[in-house]
């Protein structure tokens, strides 16, 4: 009786011992870029790969081509792409030990954007964004452009027409769009630019609306924006700064002269 149970509390003893070593497993952080290789190794150890096996979020799907078990047991994939982002662990085919946890980080261009509103006038538009992901990368910077949605049948297609400045800051959330028709319908299209390229567009349209007395505006103070030369404001900018400091030294030398030649004056002979 004495060593029956001697011998359940020592398995009671084993099996919290394994529970434990496969609890305290700490998950490893690893990232990759798309369509590029990566390794991911099970455990410190090498063991055969005959005697783990490896799933992904829970599920066992090592039958992908682009995946292999090389002989030590770490996973091989091949030309990753952001679906083979997750969890993945490698256990013991017979103890069922988990002897690693690998968090696959998978960096990509941004996904689209995300809340894009764009909100027409006359013959200006103003488009808004939000950024969800940048998909592992800091966004550089953003990118927008915008064409007439219809056209006559005897003209051609309206071509893309690249939103001023063509680089939007990555600060960014929102950019105006000028020279509009009036009561016309435009696509427009946005995205966001990462180390790894051009992200996936978001596309949107609006129409402009009717109001001569907006479009008289607009165009009376849109007009001469695109031949403004900024050297103009510079040079009466420098002409106002200099002008300034003659002033200010003048002022400072009548005040010395002030000061000093009355007391000159004063001293007896």
């Amino acid at each position: 009786m004495i060593l029956k149970t001697i011998f359940c509390v020592l398995i009671v003893v084993v099996l919290a011992e394994v529970c434990c070593c496969m609890d305290n497993v700490e998950t490893e952080e690893m990232g990759v870029d798309e369509r590029q290789n990566i390794f991911l190794p099970c455990g410190e150890e090498a063991i055969e790969s005959y005697r783990v096996s490896w799933v992904r979020d829970g599920r066992d799907d090592n039958q992908t081509p682009r995946r292999s078990i090389f002989n030590n047991g770490s996973l091989f994939i091949s030309d990753i792409t952001r679906h083979d982002a997750g969890i993945y662990e490698c256990q013991g085919i017979e103890d069922e030990i988990i002897r690693s946890k690998v968090k696959l980080v998978v960096r990509t261009p941004p996904p689209p954007l995300v809340n894009v509103t764009v909100h027409a006038c006359t013959i200006l538009a103003s488009i808004r964004w939000e950024v969800e992901d940048t998909g592992g990368y800091p966004i550089d910077y953003f990118k927008a452009q915008f064409r007439l949605k219809h056209t006559p049948d005897d003209q051609l297609a309206d071509p893309w027409h690249p939103v001023v400045p063509e680089h939007i800051s990555s600060s960014a959330s929102q950019i105006d769009v000028y020279h509009l028709e009036p009561n016309s319908t435009y696509i427009f299209q946005v995205w966001a630019v990462n180390k790894l390229g051009q992200g996936e567009v978001f596309e949107t349209d609006a129409t402009t609306q009717h109001n001569n007395e907006e479009i008289e505006l607009g165009r009376h103070l849109l007009e001469g924006a695109e031949t403004f030369d900024t050297r103009v404001w510079v040079a009466a900018v420098a002409i106002v700064m200099g002008t300034l400091v003659v002033l200010a030294l003048g002022t400072c030398y009548a005040l010395y002269r002030e000061c000093h030649i009355p007391l000159s004056k004063s001293v007896p002979q």
